[in-house]
């Protein structure tokens, strides 16, 4: 087989123009081989990660693909695509490459940027289809676009599974929201069915795409974008934002606050029996009229009474702030060095205020449990919440401790300290509860 290249403005170009039921992908039968490696079925991104076999146990032609099993999941992705902006069938055929464990198979994608970095992967909803040792089973994903995306195809084999095989795969464009450039007699453009929450919420179509309008509240996370969109007395859990390019992880730079007026797109699913749009596309927003801004400096960070009262007050949260205050003994703070992270609660002697899952100083990876104590005195930055009527700050890091902000100088500070028990003896640490003196200073450990 011939093989040929297409730059991305090319690509594009045909995948919007492309009649119905016409195949948009390259070497979909996995006939034509470099190495080890089919053509057209190696990502420049990191989706491709499944070690690859060529196997003549084909579904037709002479050759199909092994996607090799192993204790974490593995996939086989295409090279980078970017297609127009439309309704999409992914469709395969599978088959299982042993009859002495059980083998599944998932279909995906995952939208790619320009320096090949992937996105959130989105996959079926559906069950993953048990695979025969002796049949082959088509398998489908159904998926929709509302911008023109750069992605990469995706075949995944489930962890602890057996080898699979993949074979005549096929991407077809079902229905476009681009004519291709020209008048062709195709229907205008096509745009998701804007409906109400509630009415979005009786459907539970978990097949069509909707547009949905609300107002934003309750956000979790600063990072994918997790948060409630509110109409009337509706809601629904929105569980990612991407951005216009189909990029997760973007959240900030869309500059959604809580309470502007958000439009996006999405499908219906549920998360453990609750309504919910994962992956959800980012459309348009209007800002809420006259937003509050809650931002500040290290300098004038807001004391733990202050930052209780903006959450209370529940505007302008979307934006993390600095707080200080000093950490309490009860209840005893939690470092994990497994994941970098601390969870600990800071007073300013009259209320307290939990600090969840924070980096350490310069936003880097706690790496010993002896790196916070109990009366250190900090500021930490991030995003205030109410989490089911806990007052945190999360998604944040610990931006000083007793006024050093650098790793480095705490730590020579921390070798130098000297620390007496009560009875004036010189310890090397503070494990028991009692009283300490360290550098001429009293400290209480409870």
């Amino acid at each position: 087989m011939k093989k040929f290249l297409l730059s991305l403005a090319a690509v594009a170009f045909v995948m919007s123009a492309n009649a119905e039921d016409t195949n948009l992908l390259q070497n979909p039968g996995f006939e034509s081989w470099t190495e080890s490696t089919p053509d057209h079925w190696k990502s420049a991104s990191t989706a491709s990660n499944a070690t690859l076999s060529q196997s003549t146990d084909a579904h037709s032609g002479s050759y199909s693909v092994t996607v090799a099993s192993a204790s974490s999941n593995k996939r086989l992705a295409t090279e980078e695509m970017t297609v127009a902006a439309g309704s999409y069938t992914f469709t395969f055929y599978a088959k299982a490459a042993t009859d002495t464990i059980v083998c599944k198979c998932r279909p995906g994608y995952v939208p790619v940027d320009a320096d090949n970095k992937v996105g959130s992967y989105v996959y079926t909803s559906a069950t993953d289809p048990v695979l025969s040792a002796t049949e082959w089973t088509a398998v489908s994903f159904t998926f929709e676009l509302a911008a023109e995306t750069r992605l990469n195809l995706l075949v995944m084999n489930p962890k602890n599974g057996g080898s699979i095989l993949v074979d005549d795969a096929s991407l077809v464009c079902t229905s476009t929201g681009d004519n291709g450039g020209g008048d062709n007699g195709g229907d205008k453009d096509k745009v998701a069915e804007e409906i109400s929450i509630a009415d979005f919420l009786a459907k539970a179509d978990t097949a069509t795409v909707f547009q949905l309008k609300g107002v934003v509240e309750n956000i979790k996370n600063t990072t994918y974008g997790n948060f409630d969109l509110v109409q009337g007395e509706s809601s629904i859990y929105i569980y990612g934002l991407l951005d216009l390019q189909g990029a997760a992880k973007n959240f900030a730079s869309l500059d959604v606050a809580v309470g502007d007026t958000l439009t996006l797109q999405g499908v219906y699913t549920e998360y453990n029996g609750n309504p919910q749009i994962k992956n959800a596309q980012y459309v348009s927003h209007v800002k809420a009229h006259g937003a509050t801004d809650i931002s500040n400096t290290a300098e004038t960070a807001y004391s733990v009474s202050e930052a209780n009262a903006l959450i209370a007050a529940g505007k302008g949260l979307a934006t993390p702030v600095y707080v200080k205050g000093e950490v309490v003994a009860d209840p005893v703070p939690e470092v994990s060095v497994d994941y970098g992270n601390a969870t600990f609660t800071i007073t300013d002697g009259t209320e307290t205020i939990v600090v969840f899952r924070a980096k350490y100083l310069e936003n880097a990876k706690f790496t010993s449990e002896d790196q916070l104590k109990v009366g250190d005195k900090v500021v930490v930055f991030g995003t205030l919440k109410d989490y089911n009527g806990t007052y945190e700050l999360t998604s944040g890091y610990v931006y000083a401790i007793n006024d050093e902000t650098s790793i480095s100088s705490v730590a020579a500070q921390s070798a130098s300290a000297e620390v007496f028990n009560i009875l004036g003896q010189r310890v090397s640490n503070m494990s028991q509860k009692g009283i300490y003196v360290v550098n001429g200073k009293k400290v209480i450990v409870k």
